[in-house]
């Protein structure tokens, strides 16, 4: 996510050929910034409406035809970040950013996308393992464009807006194709288009507008481009065409809920508009039961191939890849100094992330005693640790719970110690040791826990937080049944130079705190331990101050 505290280098396209689209993307993100500085790259001779446009930022505007290079706008500041959105770019400059060190995100452009952090586009394509920029950047939709669901009664006023110059003349087709019809018409012509319509009683051209909203709200229907507008559009509950420029995107828009795809160029005939916009006219578009957009949007935002949007323990977006391969990235975030592998194609087992935490291996009868006497000693340890940081007279009262509780001596030592405690193992071997050997009654299943809400004074998860592809979401879970006031405890592995051998993170202690204090956890004591293997851990005992 960029913030306040970056500059940030926005390199764009803009024109006849281009529109304003992608500027206007931008626009939309450049305020998040400290200091931006936009480099428009445009195929006008007259620039002045541009820089209408971006009179609020430092910008500097160039023909696409000039020898201008990376270098020579990099030379006067060092920017943090480089954010591309051009579709076509000439090879000097597409060689000049792709040999350029600083971390890079590119939309639409393949040929940058294959070399910067991620190839992004508006919509995740069949072809190139891409992603909608909404996580990086929590750029939002205006509440505005939220609109409730009417009932629907059919299609009577349809709006089209297709972009800043439509060089195809796409909307003129579509009022050919609707002369006649009964349906009310309202175009929205952009800074560079050059439409040849004629308004009428049926159609109303609209020009220089800054605020679509009230257009989408008084439509049933809206004609657009698969951009920025589409998903104001969605966000409004209303029924779209949308135009796809290419076969990749036209397949991408296929499968989404309330959009009816149409290919431009030749293949966008009369009798195709037609019969897409007469499908919505009678409500035979697919609207799932409960659509929600945000919910969808969200979804579509958390698609991100080849790494996450921002570091899974700090929040921190400013991170360095290590190394990639077909299957997985490797990065090191420069905020935390963890590191953190991300797969490509997600692991089957990391969707339960409980599953995960708790112990599941059913471990063998041989060294059982030898390992209750060492579990023994860690756990008294463990406990002195808590009742120094919650010193109080008696602590019977206190709710503990242990998450992947094996069997059951942490639990077992903690109620000797006075503590009101249970435990949650979801491997069957281990509740049956705890209850033949221990006498333990272990509860099988995490669920049970947090339908209880924050009713726990100390919440302890000892092992494999290193395991969980999003450990932010599970601690956030955690911390939700921790009252107040009380406590919560993990373990993670020491961070070794060697490579991975199992799970997504190396956590430094930093990362921990971090990760900690994301969830209204306030670290206040960590403690070393080596197990009996030799392995090293950090232990975190945080007092939760606040919700997450």
């Amino acid at each position: 996510m960029i913030t306040k505290k970056h500059s940030v280098l926005f390199v764009v396209q803009a024109g006849k050929k281009y529109g304003t689209g992608h500027l206007k993307r931008i626009l939309k993100i450049a305020p998040y910034c400290e200091t931006p500085f936009l480099w428009i790259i445009t195929d006008l001779k007259e620039v002045d409406p541009l820089r209408d446009l971006v009179k609020e930022f430092p910008h500097q505007i160039t023909d696409s035809r000039d020898k201008i290079h990376v270098s020579d706008i990099l030379k006067d500041t060092p920017y943090d970040f480089i954010v591309s959105d051009c579709v076509n770019l000439n090879n000097s400059l597409v060689l000049g950013l792709n040999e350029c060190p600083i971390p890079m995100i590119s939309f639409d452009n393949a040929e940058l996308g294959l070399s910067s952090e991620i190839h992004i586009a508006p919509l995740p394509s069949a072809e190139y393992k891409q992603a909608n920029f909404l996580e990086l950047y929590h750029t939002p939709i205006n509440k505005e464009f939220f609109m409730e669901k009417t009932e629907y009664t059919g299609v009577k006023n349809v709006l089209v807006t297709i972009g800043g110059s439509d060089p195809h003349n796409i909307a003129e087709k579509v009022i050919k194709t609707l002369k006649d019809t009964p349906f009310k018409v309202t175009v929205i012509a952009g800074p560079f288009s050059n439409y040849k319509i004629e308004e009428s009683d049926q159609v109303t051209i609209v020009k220089n507008i800054t605020n679509i909203a009230p257009y989408i709200k008084n439509s049933d229907l809206v004609v657009c481009g698969p951009g920025f507008t589409m998903l104001e559009v969605l966000a409004a509950n209303k029924y779209i065409v949308v135009i796809a420029h290419n076969l990749e995107q036209y397949q991408s828009l296929k499968p989404i809920p309330l959009l009816n795809p149409l290919l431009e160029s030749f293949l966008l005939t009369p009798k195709k508009i037609k019969t897409a916009i007469n499908k919505a006219s009678i409500g035979r578009l697919n609207i799932p039961e409960g659509f929600s957009f945000e919910k969808w949007w969200l979804e579509l935002s958390n698609n991100i191939a080849g790494r996450p949007a921002s570091c899974p323990l700090c929040g921190s977006y400013h991170k360095t890849s290590i190394a990639r391969n077909s299957s997985q990235n490797q990065f090191s975030c420069n905020n935390c100094d963890s590191t953190y592998l991300y797969y490509i194609h997600p692991l089957a087992q990391e969707e339960n992330l409980d599953f995960i935490v708790a112990n599941n291996v059913e471990q063998a009868q041989q060294g059982y005693k030898r390992a209750v006497l060492k579990q023994k000693e860690d756990s008294n340890r463990r406990v002195l640790i808590i009742k120094k940081i919650l010193p109080i007279p008696t602590y019977q009262s206190y709710k503990l719970i242990d998450i992947g509780a094996e069997h059951g001596i942490f639990v077992q030592e903690s109620s000797h110690n006075g503590f009101s405690a249970q435990g949650v193992e979801l491997s069957k071997f281990s509740r049956r040791l705890a209850l033949e050997n221990n006498n333990i009654t272990l509860v099988d299943s995490m669920d049970k826990v947090y339908e209880t809400g924050p009713i726990y004074n100390i919440v302890t998860a000892w092992k494999n937080i290193e395991l969980l592809e999003n450990p932010y979401q599970y601690m956030k879970k955690l911390s939700s049944i921790v009252t107040l006031g009380g406590l919560l405890a993990f373990r993670i592995p020491v961070v070794t130079p060697t490579p991975f051998n199992k799970g997504f993170f190396r956590v430094t202690e930093k990362g921990g705190r971090f990760l900690a204090e994301r969830v209204g956890i306030n670290i206040v004591q960590t403690s070393r331990f080596v197990n009996e293997y030799k392995e090293e851990f950090i232990e975190f005992y945080g007092i939760k101050r606040s919700e997450a």
